[in-house]
This record gives structure tokens, sequence and C-alpha cells, in this order.
């Protein structure tokens, strides 16, 4: 099979494209939970936009880190590997966490007293590897799907292991232990079940946010690359739009089962979102349509909205109570989109291109995954 054929270009536009969308989705849901009160009753799908694009960015993730490095066969390109994509991420984790540690200082020092020994996680990115719930989500709570980035890479230098056993346990093992600790800690028993958690914060974090849990939509856009799809654009922004809309209708004899639910929304979810992403990989309509620069730049900054955004809303909102609501999203946006674009310019774009440099010098054997890196990072990873 060969890779080549996803794409003619170097750079995927449509996918850059489509991750502004994502992040808008995160913003959107994000936005319309803090004031459900004001907004009264809205469809459902309104309510599901933000952890279903976290969802999609999972699947985005895992098919550009294998369309970027489709082999890591040596000890310096997994290293080299692992260092890109901490640049990558970290950078803006960094700047952003610490003006949220600088405002609960300012703001709510008892907070911070309380609970300066998560600082040392967050600021290793691995607040969701400690299965505790209220460490995962603090200081800036988007910042727990990052953390799961970062599990995800190190199990992507596995996947790509010399020995075919160490491949397969390195995908099988986390997943189950994802899927077995929800299910020993009642998480998937009727509410109204004896010893039933579901719905606890603990379960929330075991079922959406612990990285193993999550590890299978990752996977599955490593497979979706390997598989090489071709998919109409009609049929993945058909797909899509089913997913995001909720328009699939509910499967006969599952009920109120909540592992069934969930089993089935998985494989929806990443149906939908992988169905789109395979067929923005390739040339067409929407591609092109997508490909708007305006629509580039939103997805090349995506990465800084989706983890400015919270920050923002909890230094404004205090500020801006009574205004008309619109006014008040009109200008969070506003002030999101300023400080994510100096985060872009002059924090994450520096710093990743200054890696890759130093990298591009010091080893040559990693030189066609950086370069191929380069041409496409900018529709890396977010979350």
């Amino acid at each position: 099979m060969s890779h080549q054929s996803i794409s003619a270009r170097g750079r995927l536009d449509g996918l850059t494209s489509v991750r502004f969308f994502f992040a808008m989705m995160v913003v959107v849901g994000h936005f319309t939970g803090k004031f459900a009160a004001e907004f009264g009753t809205l469809p459902a799908f309104v309510y599901n936009m933000a952890p279903l694009a976290v969802s999609w960015f999972f699947v985005l993730s895992g098919f550009i880190i294998a369309y970027n490095y489709p082999e890591l066969s040596t000890n310096k390109q997994r290293r080299d590997f692992l260092i890109l994509r901490v640049a990558r991420l970290w950078p803006v984790h960094c700047v952003v966490l610490t003006a949220a540690v600088l405002f609960l200082y300012v703001t709510h020092n008892s907070y911070l007293q309380r609970h300066e020994d998560w600082l040392l996680f967050h600021y290793t990115l691995t607040q969701t590897w400690t299965m505790n719930a209220d460490m995962a989500n603090g200081y800036n709570g988007p910042s727990w799907s990052v953390s799961n980035e970062l599990f995800f890479y190190i199990a992507y230098i596995g996947m790509l292991a010399p020995r075919r056993w160490l491949r397969i346990l390195v995908v099988l093992v986390p997943i189950a232990i994802g899927v077995a600790l929800p299910i020993a800690h009642g998480c998937f028993l009727p509410i109204d079940s004896p010893g039933s958690t579901a719905g606890s914060p603990h379960c929330n974090l075991l079922i959406f946010q612990f990285p193993p849990a999550r590890l299978i939509e990752f996977v599955s856009g490593v497979v979706i690359y390997r598989m090489n799809l071709r998919v109409p654009q009609l049929i993945g922004l058909a797909a899509a739009t089913a997913v995001f809309g909720c328009f699939i209708p509910p499967i006969p004899g599952i009920g109120n089962d909540p592992l069934a639910s969930t089993t089935v929304r998985e494989i929806l979810l990443v149906a939908g979102g992988g169905a789109l992403i395979a067929s923005l990989a390739r040339d067409g309509w929407l591609s092109r349509l997508l490909s708007f620069r305006p629509l580039v730049i939103g997805g090349e900054i995506s990465y800084s909205i989706y983890m400015t955004h919270q920050i923002v809303n909890l230094g404004v909102l205090p500020y801006v109570q009574g205004l008309d609501l619109s006014f008040t999203f009109l200008l969070l946006i506003t002030i999101t989109f300023a400080s994510s674009a100096l985060l872009f310019y002059f924090v994450e774009a520096p710093v990743r291109d200054a890696v890759k440099a130093r990298l591009k010098t010091r080893t040559p054997a990693m030189q066609g995954s950086i370069k191929r890196a380069a041409d496409t990072d900018r529709v890396q990873e977010a979350c």
C-alpha cells in the first residue's frame, strides 16, 4: 500500500481548516453550557459539541501522526519524534497554565494553596494519568486532553516497535485497562442499580478523560490512515453531519444499557469523524473550499484557541455580567482570537521551528520525517 496516495500536496489545508471548526465547537459548547439557563432549551447537539470535537481531535491526531511519521525505526527517530511533539504542545500549555496560576494567585489564592501539589503534574502534562478527577480538571480545564495526547505519543512509539507482539501489546493492554476500570468501578451500571457510581466525577474521568480509555480514538486515526481509505467528500461530510446533529436513530435493543450506549457512541463518532478526515486528506471540492486562507489561519491558531478560551472566560466573565449574551460571546471570541494569534506567532511557531531546525542539523536519519512534519505540521494534533 502506498501512503503517498493520501495526498499529492505536502500540506493538507482541508484538515488544517477543519481543526478551526473543531475548536469552535468546543468554544461554543462551553459557552452555551455556562449560560444554559439563559439560553433555555437548545437542541441536544449543542451540548454535545465540545466532547464530540475532542473525540474528533483525537482521531485527527492519530491520522496526522501516522501521516507524518509512518515509521520510527531507530532510537534517534523515536527520541526526536517525542522531542518534536513536546515542542509542539508544551510551550503554549506552559504559558497558559502560568497565566492561570497567576490569575488564581491574585483572585483565589486559597485554591492555589490547597492544590499546589497539582502543579508538577500539570506542568509535566501528566494530570490525567493520576486518575484524580479534581486534578485532571484543575487550573486550565481543557489541558486534560493535551495530557492525553502526550500519553498517545508515547504509545505511538510502541505501536511502531520492531516486534509485532510488542506493537499489539501497546495497543491492546491500555485499551483493555481503559474498558475494565470503569466496568469494575460500576460506572456502566444503571444509576439506580446497587453499586452504581455512574455520573460520579471519578467515573467521568475513567470514561471520558483517562488516557487508556481514549486511546482507541487515536488508534482509529492511525488505522484510518494506514488503510488508505478513499471516502468521497460528500459522504465524509454527510457522515460527520449525521453524527454531529444526532440524526442517526437509536439502535433497537440497546435500551438504557450505559455500556452498550457508550460503545455505540464511540463507534459512531469514530466512523463519522474518521470518514470526514479521510475524505479531506485527498483533493476535492470540500478540500478546496476549506483551503480558503482565513480558515487555514484559523486552523493554525486552533490549538491556542482551544487552550486559551476557558482562561479568557474565567478572567472576563465576572466583569461583563448582565450584558447581552451575543455581545458577551463576541467580546470573548475577539479576546480569545487575539491572544491565540499572539501565542501562535510568538510562542508556538517559533519554538516549533527552532526545535525542527536544531534536529535537522544534528540528526540526518530523522531528516525525512522532520521535513514531512515541517510540510504538514500545521494540521498536527490539537486538543
